[in-house]
């Protein structure tokens, strides 16, 4: 249990990185990628970037009143 709880703590981390390089970076995908290069885990990294990427498109889905259905 002890193991998923770090790697939920490693998605959230990563998660966060990945919101403040869109955010706040001039150069998003330059952020980003310089978050991939220091992660030590790169395949937690790529998880969260897919699944923090599918959230914020939902959510613009959601603002745009669309369903995508």
């Amino acid at each position: 249990m002890d193991d998923l709880s770090n790697d939920r703590c490693q998605l959230s981390h990563f998660s966060g990185l990945i919101l403040m390089a869109l955010m706040n970076d001039a150069d998003p995908i330059e952020g980003i990628v310089r978050h991939y290069d220091a992660a030590e885990d790169k395949d937690a990294f790529v998880l969260a970037l897919a699944g923090t990427l599918l959230l914020r498109h939902r959510q613009w889905q959601a603002a745009q009143g669309k369903t995508g259905e």
